[in-house]
């Protein structure tokens, strides 16, 4: 099943695709969860841990910082991030906003 969501907040817009797999491909295969994009309207800091999955995501524009295994890592445009969303991680922006396009 696909699903459209388009929700904005405070400090983001942003549009995703869900997309539910068949119960093979959640059992035995690694599959995909959902597609999105991220336009930061404003400096913010997402968190997150113990997620049963992975995260890609690339910086189309804009500047930012990712936090993953006590590691420090700053990001810019065009850089590639894919980690696992088991792990405690936070990604944010400040001066230079970002633009990003993830899947899980």
């Amino acid at each position: 099943m696909q699903s459209n969501l388009f929700t904005s907040s405070p400090s983001v817009q942003s549009s995703r695709i869900l997309y539910t797999p068949s119960p093979f491909a959640r059992s035995s295969l690694l599959h995909l969860q959902e597609v999105g994009s991220l336009t930061a309207i404003r400096p913010h800091t997402s968190k997150r841990e113990k997620l049963q999955s992975y995260l890609c995501f690339m910086v189309e524009d804009g500047e930012g910082e990712l936090v993953y295994e006590g590691k420090k890592y700053d990001l810019k445009t065009g850089d590639v991030v894919f980690i696992d969303c088991r792990k405690a991680y936070s990604h944010s922006t400040d001066k230079n906003l970002w633009s990003l396009r993830w899947c899980h």
